[in-house]
């Protein structure tokens, strides 16, 4: 059997950074799922309750997420509501994706998709949250470095950040397996989604395509 191990973690507490490596396990997390056929055979993933839409690319496999599941079938809260949602929905991904099958071995290519809630960051741009939180990656990850400061960028009309980063994962038998991840964050009043995509930092597994056509998938659900 394969386990994914998901690696990193900031943003209210550390940021999760999804990379994959494949290792030998027979034990299931206890949140995952087979995912539905609404899912499997689609590549858009629609979130009223999360009030956002994004399309995977084609090719690639939505992870066993329970969330995956209740998300899609929620539906459009009012603003108070939707808050209390966020927050419990905040310690997972809403949506996640890997651009290979789960056997895949190696450094898997992946996304996923967050929404926590903002709170002392409200008011704060992309690039100021995602410049707030590199000192505790430095301190999380081993040979930490940022290969891209944070700028601004804007998706689906909405201003964000975007920043690179490069770290290494060391798996439980010991491997060392060096990452890149790139970082989107969006602020919406008092909510933060994040975008994030890791992948080896050498080709052809470093999604310069699949990077912008996923970004430019996303919809807000007003």
């Amino acid at each position: 059997m394969i386990r994914r191990l998901a690696v990193g973690a900031f943003l209210l507490g550390m940021m999760p950074l999804v990379a994959t490596a494949e290792q030998e396990s027979n034990v299931a997390s206890p949140d995952s799922v087979t995912v539905p056929d609404s899912l499997a055979n689609t590549s858009v993933f629609r979130s009223e309750m999360a009030r956002i839409e994004v399309q995977k690319p084609a090719t690639w496999h939505f992870a066993d997420l329970q969330s995956v599941v209740t998300a899609r079938r929620s539906a459009k809260l009012d603003d108070e509501v939707f808050l209390e949602a966020v927050k419990r929905m905040a310690k997972k991904p809403l949506v996640a994706a890997t651009k290979h099958e789960a056997s895949y071995a190696g450094l898997n290519p992946s996304f996923q998709l967050i929404v926590r809630p903002a709170l002392n960051m409200e008011g704060k741009s992309g690039a100021e949250i995602l410049q707030l939180y590199i000192p505790r990656l430095k301190q999380a990850f081993t040979e930490f470095k940022v290969v891209r400061e944070p700028y601004a960028i804007t998706v689906a009309g909405r201003p964000g950040g975007r920043m690179v980063v490069s770290y290494t994962i060391t798996t439980q038998d010991g491997q060392k397996l060096p990452s890149t991840s790139t970082v989107v964050m969006i602020p919406n009043g008092n909510v933060v989604y994040q975008v994030g995509f890791s992948y080896p930092p050498a080709c052809p597994d470093k999604l310069q395509k699949e990077m912008p056509e996923l970004l430019g998938s996303v919809k807000w659900l007003e």
